[in-house]
């Protein structure tokens, strides 16, 4: 990924948790992560990090609802605000850096939302 302050595999590993997985175990040569969804435990076992820079829909199906609530909740606003807000940021990260794909600049956008609530502990 061009300009990106940390590498491909590092960004998908670090929106991992983002999408709500959990890390197990590190000790095998393949990450071991798990999810609970709805009171149960789910992909359970050895299941590598989703390449989200690498998918449109794995960006929509784990990051984006989470990214938007965030924002709804960040900003105190209503869905449809939330959504452009999200969508801005998309654009501007594919603006700021044509050579990022529109997945990859999706993700850039969404750990810049995981920044700031590490950083805010919201």
């Amino acid at each position: 990924m061009a300009n990106t302050t940390i590498g491909e595999k590092a960004l998908n590993e670090k929106l991992m948790p983002f999408a709500g997985w959990h890390l197990i175990n590190t000790d095998t040569s393949i990450a071991q992560w798990e999810i609970h969804i709805d009171g149960r435990w789910k992909y359970r076992g050895k299941h590598e990090v989703i390449q989200f820079s690498r998918s449109l829909n794995s960006c929509f199906a784990w990051l984006v609802p989470k990214a938007i609530e965030r924002l709804r909740i960040v900003y105190s606003c209503e869905l449809t605000e939330a959504e452009k807000r999200l969508m801005g940021r998309w654009l501007g990260e594919r603006d700021d850096n044509h050579q990022l794909n529109w997945t990859q600049a999706l993700c850039l956008a969404i750990e810049k939302i995981v920044d700031a609530e590490a950083r805010h502990g919201t």
